[in-house]
């Protein structure tokens, strides 16, 4: 038995050794599963972290787009009471300007008749003027004509007076010479 004895403790150390192997190697896989789940835990984290900040970065962007939308929600129906005062307001002024066309062409007949009425009053204004010259000018005649026989009758007429002056003085010294 002696001599089995060291062969047992030869093939119970080998085992224990295969054990202490086996075991180790357990251990090894393991502790470098550990290794390796506790490095993806700390990356977890830190992308949880980061995730964390981003999440609240962005309810802190999702607040401003709210805010931001309901201020333009409300700057859009601002802008669309604007827009429905706008749109009456230029309907209020096309009818105005339709209705200024209207009196504007109204307008400008009127003028165009009151100018050919102008026209009309003008031709016949330098008709009248022409005949006013033309009788003026015959009146002009006329008197001059007038004065010459005006002047020729007071120039026969002193002629007769004074040969009605020299007959008397004729006729005097005739009547004191006969009553002599």
């Amino acid at each position: 038995m002696n001599l089995r004895l060291p062969w047992v403790n030869l093939a119970g150390v080998a085992l224990l050794a295969a054990l202490c192997t086996w075991q180790w190697m357990g251990h090894r896989r393991l502790e470098l599963d550990r290794a390796r789940l506790e490095g993806l835990r700390t990356r977890q984290e830190a992308q949880l972290e980061e995730l964390t900040r981003q999440g609240v970065t962005q309810q802190a962007d999702l607040e401003f787009f709210r805010q931001s939308v309901t201020w333009a929600s409300l700057r859009s129906r601002t802008q669309e009471v604007q827009i429905s005062t706008l749109e009456r307001d230029l309907d209020l002024l096309r009818a105005e300007r339709d209705g200024s066309k209207s009196s504007l062409s109204n307008w400008v007949s009127a003028v165009q008749e009151r100018d050919e009425r102008l026209e009309q009053a003008a031709a016949q204004l330098h008709r009248v003027v022409g005949e006013r010259d033309a009788l003026a000018l015959r009146l002009n005649e006329l008197a001059g004509r007038q004065n010459g026989l005006v002047e020729e009758l007071n120039t026969r007429t002193r002629e007769y007076h004074e040969l009605a002056t020299k007959y008397a003085e004729l006729a005097k010294a005739n009547g004191a010479a006969g009553s002599r």
